[in-house]
């Protein structure tokens, strides 16, 4: 790379492969960390984070992929870092993540490209940061996080006609910083952590929808 680097976030497109802010050797931060990106067309959007250690922003980006030039595009209605991101039928949507004060938000949103707005959607049954969500049957799940001092195994799904959150069947490990995939018509969490002193998980737990 041409500057060194950690706690960034790295991103795969095309046969390219895209690093993005992070902190460097000399312990300066490299404008931003603990956010979140996706893709939608032929753009990527970096979302949330935070511009300190402390300060979690409302902050969105986004890099043209054809045109390769950066441009920030209509600030989230809340701040939020840790923030779960997904996209779906052409919107991006943005659930939970830390507010200012360090609790997580039970709060999302949901953004539309072609007039570059966000508005609120239904809000989650749980509080979650350090979650993670993908989507499955046209409805968006999120899985875990941390919620309050609490390492969360509940996980709901959005269903976008209906504007609702379903709880579903808790997971059997509790975990946040964990990853979430839907394959095959099943939802699996991956690894992260149970907040105890081991830190690591390489369980894994599966749900059928």
């Amino acid at each position: 790379m041409q500057e060194s680097r950690y706690l960034m976030s790295v991103t795969v497109l095309k046969g390219c492969i895209y690093a993005m802010g992070g902190y460097r050797d000399d312990d300066s931060m490299t404008h931003l960390l603990f956010y979140s990106t996706v893709f939608l067309g032929r753009c990527f959007y970096i979302v949330g984070g935070v511009l300190s250690w402390t300060d979690p922003c409302n902050r969105v980006w986004r890099f043209n992929l054809v045109t390769h030039t950066w441009q920030e595009m209509s600030p989230m209605q809340e701040s939020r870092s840790f923030v779960s991101v997904t996209e779906l039928k052409g919107y991006i949507y943005a659930m939970g993540g830390y507010r200012d004060d360090g609790t997580s938000r039970r709060t999302a949103e949901r953004y539309q490209p072609n007039i570059n707005q966000w508005t609120f959607i239904a809000s989650m049954n749980e509080g979650r940061s350090y979650a993670s969500c993908t989507t499955l049957n046209n409805k968006i799940y999120t899985c875990g996080g941390w919620s309050n001092y609490r390492v969360l195994n509940t996980a709901e799904y959005y269903n976008p006609d209906t504007n609702q959150w379903t709880l579903i069947t808790p997971m059997e490990t509790h975990r946040y910083k964990l990853g979430v995939v839907a394959y095959m018509g099943h939802i699996f969490a991956v690894g992260g952590s149970d907040g105890s002193r081991r830190q690591r998980s390489s369980s894994v737990d599966q749900y059928h929808s």
